[in-house]
């Protein structure tokens, strides 16, 4: 069995849709609209996932100056999305990106 079918037993299928976007194109800003276009889950859903990620400090978030709502999301950086990135296999180290 592989990693990723592991993760899809023990962790929700939307969630890793999500970090796949991300870990796919580690320095892309992506909107929410991005994201669910990307993935098909429901704005709502997307929404929840997000934060979650956000309060795992695994994304981080991009305001527009002045404003109080979330602009853009980006894949964040630290020893939990660099394990992340080897759990998905991603052969690029994602911190050369930055």
């Amino acid at each position: 069995m592989e990693r990723l079918d592991v993760l899809r037993e023990v962790f929700d299928e939307k969630l890793i849709e999500i970090l796949n976007i991300f870990l796919e194109n580690p320095k892309k800003q992506h909107t929410l609209t991005d994201i669910t276009d990307e993935s098909g889950i429901s704005f709502a859903t997307a929404h929840r996932k997000l934060n979650s990620l956000l309060s795992s400090n695994i994304i981080q978030a991009n305001k527009k100056s002045n404003a109080k709502k979330i602009h853009s999301y980006r894949l964040g950086k630290g020893e939990k999305v660099l394990e992340l990135s080897k759990i998905f296999d991603r052969k690029k180290n994602i911190f050369t990106f930055r």
